[in-house]
């Protein structure tokens, strides 16, 4: 029996995940969730993201998959509560130190600034009420449009791989920086949207069943000014080159590319 596998969706991935489909009502993020062995969750800032940014289709899908407890919600209070299981009453410095690093990621000295007043908590005895009204209080300080979700979400995947091992793997947005952050400093495998269609080749998906949804992504990159893809070569060095999107699908399965721990796909 193959090991579980731990999967952190982000903002992003949902919302574009549901903009790709077939036909109305078929989504490739139904798809996704068809995937053994893995067992998917978010953290709850993913939800009120999507509520604010996202379509109402990806909304109603994700507040769906929660209440059939397809996908799991994490609360920073059940983050807390999984830790202190592990390490009692270090769950704060664990959890400060689990934010910071993915702080980090984003940009340097952002959790000095945006979260000095709850690292002075952690000066004196603390109740769990009152460090999660402070976090909060940080949160609501910081607003929109800062990647929080996907800040949050990297707490919540390094929390899962503390208590529940390595095999966690974070299913996020095609922002090739973050991606790239994430796989080489912090060790986590990302699967990118394109990284889907491999695992569905893998899986024994047919390339005549999974070339409707690659022909709704195409279109939806047409949408966006996008018509080609990059993917890795290794010749002497290793570069980015550019391949046409139908080329991309195309190589998939005649299989002519591995996939990268970033969620890449790499020339054989």
């Amino acid at each position: 029996m193959n090991e579980k596998k731990y999967a952190i969706l982000d903002t992003d991935f949902v919302s574009k995940s549901n903009i790709i489909m077939i036909d109305e009502g078929h989504v490739l993020a139904d798809r996704v969730l068809e995937f053994p062995e893995y067992s998917f969750s978010c953290h709850e800032m993913l939800v009120e993201e999507l509520n604010r940014h996202g379509t109402r289709k990806s909304q109603s899908w994700l507040e769906d998959k929660i209440i059939n407890g397809v996908i799991e919600k994490y609360t920073d209070e059940d983050i807390l509560n999984l830790l202190f299981v592990e390490v009692g009453e270090e769950c704060y410095s664990i959890y400060l130190r689990f934010l910071k690093t993915s702080c980090d990621i984003y940009e340097k000295n952002y959790f000095e600034e945006k979260y000095a007043s709850l690292v002075a908590l952690l000066n004196n005895s603390i109740a769990k009420q009152d460090f999660l009204d402070e976090l909060k209080k940080c949160d609501d300080k910081i607003g929109v449009h800062q990647s929080l979700g996907e800040k949050k979400a990297y707490v919540l995947l390094q929390t899962l791989r503390f208590t529940k091992g390595n095999n966690v793997f974070f299913f996020c947005s095609d922002d090739f920086g973050a991606r790239c952050a994430m796989a080489y400093v912090a060790c986590i495998p990302c699967i990118s949207v394109v990284a889907i269609f491999m695992k569905l080749k893998n899986m024994g998906v047919t390339k005549s069943e999974a070339a409707p949804y690659f022909q709704s992504y195409i279109e939806w990159c047409n949408r966006h000014k996008q018509t080609q893809l990059y993917v890795w070569k290794i010749n002497g060095a290793k570069r980015r080159v550019k391949w046409d999107l139908q080329d991309v699908f195309d190589g998939l399965y005649k299989d002519e590319f591995s996939l990268m721990i970033n969620g890449d796909l790499l020339i054989k």
